[in-house]
């Protein structure tokens, strides 16, 4: 029997963000993982929810947006170039779901001054 691993960061992203899928099914789409991991590592996760019940909205949106990075999934081929995958376009509008469409903040703002537009 294989050797039993433990939950990357994404894994238990993904776990605390799909309350209602079972944990069956979560297994299922994760590789050298077991239902026995999935359940024990909600059970922490009930615990730490039953001592952080009065998180404020400002918590919350801090929590959320601090998951995995997009450039966590981006692929980056031998020749240079790069692709966006769709786990790194999903993380990037979960993201801006949460964080509002300015999640990058004045850095984005910046940036968008800076872009030229003929005039016609």
């Amino acid at each position: 029997m294989p050797k039993a691993r433990e939950l990357t960061d994404v894994e238990k992203f993904y776990i605390q963000n799909n309350p209602k899928e079972s944990d069956s099914k979560i297994a299922s789409r994760m590789n050298g993982i077991g239902i026995k991991t999935v359940a024990k590592y909600r059970e922490t996760l009930e615990a730490e929810v039953d001592s952080s019940a009065s998180e404020t909205e400002k918590e919350r949106i801090h929590r959320l947006g601090n998951g995995p990075e997009t450039g966590n999934f981006i692929q980056t081929n031998e020749n240079g170039t790069t692709i966006m995958t769709q786990q790194a376009s999903e993380v990037s509008d979960a993201k801006r779901t949460v964080k509002g469409p300015d999640y990058g903040g004045d850095e984005s703002s910046a940036k968008r001054a800076q872009i030229h537009r003929p005039k016609s």
